[in-house]
């Protein structure tokens, strides 16, 4: 029997934060619609895909921004990312650094 050197294995890529409490305090903040201000919300999650989907990159949108057309998931992705992706990241920071403030 002989010894064979260990292949060298891809580094473990970081799992995305996931907090359900945090989602439920989100929902429970009367939050509206970033784009439109429309109080019935949806959270979506501006890490999609081989990211992961990160609780703490959420964002609050109404259906139609959500899911529409004009949205993250519709036809028009990306001129609505072209229009929105810096109020986005810019909310979905400040919106967890609140959670962290009131939780400590």
């Amino acid at each position: 029997m002989s010894w064979k050197p260990r292949e060298k294995q891809a580094p473990l890529k970081p799992k995305p934060y996931k907090n359900k409490f945090y989602l439920q305090w989100l929902h429970s903040q009367g939050l509206s619609c970033l784009v439109c201000g429309v109080q019935q919300i949806e959270l979506h999650h501006i890490d999609q895909g081989a990211k992961g989907r990160a609780d703490n990159r959420c964002v609050p949108l109404c259906p139609e921004h959500h899911r529409g057309r004009f949205s993250p998931h519709g036809a028009d992705k990306k001129e609505f990312e072209d229009c929105h992706m810096e109020d986005m990241e810019a909310m979905c920071v400040e919106l967890f650094l609140e959670f962290q403030r009131e939780g400590s």
